[in-house]
């Protein structure tokens, strides 16, 4: 109730329908429908049908857009200041119409969808979690999103870390445990904190160190994502406590 308050949907709220499904908690009508997992508390919402978009493209530029999406995650209560939130790109929704002798029209941004990451004590959030995505329409409202954002309500105490030449020794135990086949190699590498998706229930944000490992030399090109916990020994870092 209070999230549908957030998003001036306060006049809409008697006429909606309520229903649950497993975790899922979901307020809707024939224009809008929200809903909210109760183990991540992650939501869902669509604020206006395709059906009933406004205009015909999107013009506005990604700086207004990014503008208007940072003031409505400010609204339902989002910490949108550059070092907890982090815009990660721009996509969009196209468009394109068809004559009747087949000549096609040019494509038309239907809608923008803009992806924050999320950021702690200058380290970036990863995995499934972590994330905004605000759908912005063509007359420059918010008509759809989807986030993973678990509210932090205390930090915890001070947690001795792992060096990077430890995590490193564990990823290489771990894939010599894995026999995988063929070398990998390591692409990309965060100290990070690491988020679960929209369907776990998670109760620390803890420190970790993440890999993408891709293997060459096999038939198929794979790509692999490892997460090493890194708390133990080393430098000292906060764990934190969610909602």
């Amino acid at each position: 109730m209070a999230l549908l308050g957030r998003m001036d949907l306060t006049e809409r709220i008697d006429g909606l329908t309520w229903e649950r499904d497993l975790n899922w908690i979901t307020a809707s009508d024939d224009k809008v429908t929200v809903s909210c997992n109760e183990l991540s508390g992650g939501i869902q919402y669509r604020l206006r049908p395709f059906a009933d978009e406004l205009g015909t493209g999107i013009s506005t530029t990604e700086e207004t857009l990014a503008e208007i999406a940072r003031g409505f995650l400010d609204r339902i209560g989002r910490p949108v200041e550059p070092q907890h939130l982090h815009l990660e790109r721009v996509t969009y929704l196209y468009s394109q119409g068809v004559d009747v002798n087949g000549k096609k029209s040019d494509p038309a941004k239907l809608d923008a969808g803009l992806i924050f990451t999320r950021m702690i004590d200058e380290l970036p959030v990863v995995g499934p979690g972590g994330l905004a995505m605000v759908k912005i329409g063509t007359d420059d409202t918010v008509v759809g999103g989807r986030e993973i954002w678990r509210p932090i309500v205390q930090r915890g105490a001070k947690v001795p870390l792992r060096s990077p030449a430890e995590a490193m020794n564990l990823l290489e135990k771990q894939l010599k445990r894995a026999r995988l086949e063929g070398d990998y190699y390591v692409c990309k590498a965060w100290q990070c904190y690491s988020e679960s998706g929209i369907e776990d229930a998670q109760r620390h944000l803890e420190p970790c160190y993440t890999f993408v490992v891709e293997s060459l030399g096999n038939e198929f090109d794979t790509k692999k994502v490892v997460v090493i916990p890194a708390a133990r020994v080393g430098p000292m870092a906060s764990f934190f406590t969610t909602a």
